[in-house]
């Protein structure tokens, strides 16, 4: 399978039942990302045990190729790599070696460390933009009962408001002519 070569490539000998393997488009060809699906699973857990949701998984500093429109710069760090882009995509990638002040987005400053985490947090609320997500069964039963509770949660307090609503609509109108009968009646 076309997995299993790309395995081989970067862990010669390697299968990809082994493995969750990430493409990332480059300028001339892919990055490939690579990790065991022992230890993916084994973080995931720890998440879980934390009772924290995983909504979505991206493999190494690649999923910021989305947010590339929206730089300015043609290099960007991000705390621990300086990616390089060339005419919209990843052209270039080494560690960090500098401490840089950040990168503008708008009026706005990220800090090289927030930069991963801003890029995925915009993937995940902008469904327009092309995703760097590692697609996983067990994230995206965690995506959809994610939505589906928060969906829960809004309706139920939004139902709550319109009867409260409705009640308190149904007190006026039940005072406002109760005191009318009273005038009435004396």
């Amino acid at each position: 399978t076309p997995e299993d070569a790309l395995a081989g490539l970067v862990l010669p000998n390697a299968k990809s039942q082994d493995y969750y393997i990430q493409k990332v488009p480059c300028a001339n060809d892919y990055i490939v990302s690579i990790i065991r699906r022992s230890q993916l699973e084994e973080a995931l857990t720890l998440f879980k045990k934390q009772n924290l949701t995983v909504v979505s998984v991206s493999l190494g500093p690649f999923g910021i190729t989305s947010i590339f429109p929206i730089i300015e710069n043609n290099e960007i760090y991000t705390g621990q790599f300086l990616l390089k882009k060339e005419e919209g995509l990843l052209s270039h990638f080494e560690p960090n070696k500098l401490n840089s002040s950040g990168i503008k987005i708008g009026d706005d400053t990220l800090l090289p460390y927030q930069v991963a985490m801003f890029a995925n947090a915009l993937q995940f609320l902008k469904t327009d933009l092309e995703h760097s997500f590692l697609t996983l069964e067990e994230v995206e039963k965690n995506k959809d009962e994610f939505y589906q509770k928060h969906y829960f949660i809004f309706f139920g307090w939004a139902l709550l408001l319109f009867f409260l609503l409705v009640l308190l609509i149904n007190f006026l109108f039940f005072s406002h002519y109760d005191s009318k009968n009273k005038d009435l009646s004396k």
